[in-house]
């Protein structure tokens, strides 16, 4: 999902993006981009990504919050509508809350 939510915004020309993640891991697997490269070729082409894309921030939040992101990643992306803009899965969001 990061990926091609990623993808889709570079296509949009968009040049920011926050990305959580409640597995430390992963976080530091995409920002460790000043050591060896990775050999996983999914965290090469995120981290070429968020290059390209220029202004990204990655935070990690506890596990216990990640229903709320989770739920709003499977809002954001419908295979068959594509990746929807944070604007157009808001007020299904606040409706959880």
């Amino acid at each position: 999902r990061i990926l091609d939510g990623l993808t889709t915004l570079q296509s949009r020309s968009y040049n920011g993006v926050v990305i959580r993640f409640d597995s430390r891991e992963v976080l530091q697997a995409i920002q460790d981009t000043s050591s060896k490269p990775s050999s996983f070729a999914l965290i090469r082409r995120i981290q070429q990504l968020l290059l390209v894309i220029g202004h990204w921030k990655l935070e990690n939040i506890p596990r216990e919050e990640n229903f709320e992101v989770d739920h709003i990643a499977k809002m954001s992306f419908n295979i068959h509508e594509g990746l929807q803009l944070i604007e157009d899965i808001l007020s299904d969001w606040i409706k959880l809350m």
